[in-house]
This record gives C-alpha cells, structure tokens and sequence, in this order.
C-alpha cells in the first residue's frame, strides 16, 4: 500500500513543478469575464493535473445465517490524469479499499487524433457489454448484474477478479450527425486475456469490440464480442477459450431510463447465458431516483435448473453530483424447485471530490 501511494504522490508533485516550470503559452487559453465593476477581465486558463476519488462505505444484511452481516469500505479508488499536448492524455488510477491488496486498475496513454479517432495504450477497460463497464460512481444499483460478475472478469470470472480491465491496446472513436448529436460509437482492442497487472501466460492475445448506434434520439442499440483464450483451474498448462458476445438496448426519455442486456459466454467446455432488464426514474429529480430490475443468469447450460432469477429494487438519495446514498434490496429466486434464503440488503454512501 506504501508503494501506491508513494508512486502517486511522486508522480503528483512531480507533474504540477515541471507543469509550474514549463508552461508554454502555446498551451493556454484565454476566456474573457465581466468583474463586478463591469470591467473586462482577461483570465488564462492552462492544463493542470488532476486528481480525483471516491468512496463507498457499505453495510451488508444477509438472510444466509452462514454469512456474517457486516460493515466494509467497498471501494476507496483515486485517480490522476491530465495532459501531456492537445492530444495526448494520460491517466492513472488506483484502488486503496475492498478485501484485496492495494492494486493499480489503470495506467493509460491516450493519442486523440479527434472524436473519431482515439488510440490507447496501458491497462484499461476491455470494451464488453454496458453494465460491466459502467462507472461505479454512476451505478443506479448497489450491485453490478450477475452476468457481469460472471462473464465480465470480475468477481466470479474463471480469471479471477480483474475490475474487467486487462493490459492491451484499443482503438475508439464517436461519429456525430450533422446535428452534432452522437450516432455511432465504436471501441476495438487487443488484450493479453489475463487481466490487470498480469504478463500474458499463452501466445494467444485476446480481441473485444463493442460498437453502438443510435438511430433515433435518446436510443441505443449495439453488441459486443469477446475472443480470447487462458489457462486456469487445476492445470495451468493448457489453453481454454474464453469468449462472450452481448447485445444491448438503452432507451431515455425525459426521466426515465429503461436498459436491456444480453450476453452468453463460454468458459471451455462451460457455457453460460444472462439477461437483465432494468428501469430507472426520478420520484424527485435530482434528488430521489428508483431502480428496478430484473435478471436470469443460467451458470451452466448443461446442468437441469441451475440458474437463477434476481428482483433488485434500490432508491437512492442525491447530494448533486458527488454524493448519494443507496439502499438495495436482492430477491433471489433459483431455477430449481429447491429455493435457498439468500436475500441480501445492502446500504451504501458514496462521496466523490
């Protein structure tokens, strides 16, 4: 833990003297503003970095008498990015909180040619499905779905748990009508498939896209695709596939948010499929927001009722953009006649600067 945070501090005031030292007015731009006085006042305005972060304390009440009910800090992450030109950005970000080590879950260098055309390098997001790659700070659930765990390198991924992010390559742009309102959007990367932190452990290196349209305003509509291959399990000395391909719909009007989602994975000789539909609306906006949603995830498609259905309800209260608190509920139902008392409720605040 020592190490990050010595590394972002290092990096921080490094940055900001040679930043002090070298400004070029090149860099710079200059916004006029009216003082109270009326008068006229010239301010330059230059590139600085910036360092960002949050929080999510939680408490968990689960029905599982097994399990212990307990307070955590979820996630306890900061963030430096800034630029090094007009088109070169950078960005690094850590994680401090949850039940693992201190770990780093990006180091990005990004070349912007323009909206069109954007090429990264580092550890990033692998662009697959909507859900698991949401930002945590703009979840309107406690809890990502369960196809996302699953198939998503995160929590319950065969690979372990990655922040669904991996060490690679990727290509991104967004196109725009001649109204200059979004219409197609597109990511492609190439990965090592071993996730973060990690050297590549076959020859094989992963591909995943994910591309969106929007045919209509407020609409999205696109898919993803994952093809990759690991070595996991009790023998690391074999490679097995790991593929996933999704399909997703968005829709927003006014307030209300309604979001699909479906993806199927196979994890060797293992495959999976879910599906989740959720809506979302303001009761005071801006201020009380309710989720509800609806999911299935089947674990294994060969096994007879092993999947389960999920009913999540969770009403959150909004301090402006950087804090919030969220009560979720989780209804479990399994496929099986055999029902199991594994609801959970979950409380958790989050404050971001």
């Amino acid at each position: 833990m020592k190490n990050i945070i010595t590394l972002f501090l290092i990096v921080f005031v490094s940055a900001e003297l040679s930043f002090a030292q070298n400004v070029n007015p090149a860099d710079t731009s200059k916004k006029t503003e009216k003082s109270s006085d009326g008068k006229i006042q010239y301010i330059i305005a230059a590139k600085q970095l910036k360092l960002t972060g949050y929080t999510q304390p939680r408490f968990q009440y689960f029905q599982d008498t097994t399990k212990i009910s307990t307070f955590d800090i979820r996630r306890a992450r900061l963030a430096l990015t800034g630029n090094m030109t007009d088109k070169i950005e950078y960005r690094f970000f850590a994680e401090f909180g949850g039940s693992v080590p201190p770990q780093l879950l990006e180091a990005i260098f990004t070349y912007k040619a323009d909206d069109r055309l954007k090429v990264a390098v580092g550890q990033m997001l692998v662009p697959l499905g909507n859900d698991i790659i949401a930002s945590e700070t703009k979840m309107e659930s406690v809890n990502r779905v369960v196809l996302s765990e699953v198939l998503g390198a995160r929590g319950q991924d065969v690979i372990g748990n990655q922040n669904a992010r991996d060490i690679g390559l990727s290509v991104a742009g967004t196109f725009k009508r001649k109204d200059e309102a979004d219409f197609f959007k597109y990511t492609i990367g190439v990965f090592n498939g071993t996730g973060i932190n990690k050297l590549d452990n076959n020859q094989d290196k992963a591909i995943a896209g994910r591309m969106l349209i929007s045919p209509v305003k407020n609409l999205w509509a696109g898919g993803s695709y994952y093809n990759g291959s690991s070595r996991w399990g009790d023998d690391v000395t074999i490679d097995k596939n790991r593929d996933r391909y999704a399909f997703e719909l968005e829709y927003k009007w006014k307030t209300l948010i309604l979001r699909s989602e479906y993806m199927a994975g196979q994890d060797d000789t293992i495959n999976r499929y879910g599906y989740y539909v959720q809506l979302i609306g303001d009761i005071i906006p801006k201020k009380i927001q309710l989720s509800g949603r609806f999911e299935f995830f089947d674990f294994n498609e060969a096994v007879v009722d092993d999947g389960i259905y999920l009913y999540t309800i969770t009403p959150s209260y909004l301090w402006g953009d950087n804090a919030k608190v969220q009560f979720g509920y989780d209804i479990v139902m399994e496929e099986s006649t055999e029902q199991k008392k594994n609801n959970v409720f979950q409380a958790q605040f989050q404050l971001a600067f």
